[in-house]
């Protein structure tokens, strides 16, 4: 048997370690556990790192064989886009009538843009030696508005340091204006937007019969209408 009034209380023993040095083991331990977790986070990006260098070099080879497939059909559709062009003279004010009724270019075009383009006789892409770069070449029959008989605007993709200037190099052509008065706002528009040139080239210029046959049969019901308005007003005069 105990000696009596021997008594003992329950639970842990006290710590003889004063407060703060415990406090100091604590903030040790977090700050070891939160080095390795930066350790381990460092670990994970340098995997990641490693894995997207290897998806760029493929990126880069995808490129590579794009513009390859891309030239090759270029150059076969090249011929006929320039058979077209040349059936295409032979349509009166077709140029003209292709952008005043586009969505896309209607909304763009002034007057200026409308008088210009009446002596547009060809609108045609030529393909960069390094695809996707390309050139849109516009064609002038003799007219006051300017002197150019041809106007270019080159497009190049940037690549690499390059790039930090810009995706995109435009170069244009001067355009020696017959009168200053008479500038033409979309066609200079061309030359800071290479957005909207490349619809031009994959929508506009790829097949340029839609619009120009857009809104050709409601003008035509529209003359009809006013023929018979006419035809009315006539007998109800007659009468």
């Amino acid at each position: 048997m105990g000696k009596k009034g021997d008594k003992r209380k329950s639970g842990a023993a006290p710590s003889d370690e004063p407060a703060p040095k415990r406090q100091k083991q604590s903030k040790g331990r977090a700050e070891a556990e939160a080095e390795e977790e930066e350790e381990v986070d460092i670990q994970a990006l340098e995997a990641v790192d490693v894995i997207q260098t290897k998806i760029e070099a493929i990126n880069a080879q995808e490129a590579e064989e794009v513009a390859r497939v891309r030239k090759k059909f270029w150059k076969l559709k090249d011929p006929l886009l320039q058979e077209r062009n040349k059936a295409l003279e032979g349509i009166e004010q077709f140029w003209v009538t292709v952008f005043a009724r586009h969505p896309l270019t209607s909304a763009c075009m002034s007057e200026n843009d409308l008088d210009l383009m009446l002596h547009c006789t060809s609108v045609s892409v030529e393909e960069g030696k390094t695809p996707p770069d390309f050139s849109i070449v516009f064609k002038f029959s003799e007219n006051p508005v300017i002197y150019n008989k041809e106007h270019r605007k080159n497009y190049t993709y940037r690549s690499g340091e390059d790039s930090e200037e810009g995706n995109v190099l435009i170069e244009v052509d001067d355009i020696d204006w017959a009168d200053e008065s008479k500038k033409a706002p979309f066609l200079e528009a061309l030359d800071n937007d290479e957005e909207l040139a490349t619809v031009l080239k994959e929508d506009i210029l790829l097949d340029p019969l839609p619009a120009f046959l857009m809104g050709a049969e409601e003008e035509e019901e529209e003359a009809v209408d006013f023929g018979e308005d006419d035809e009315s007003d006539d007998d109800a005069e007659g009468e």
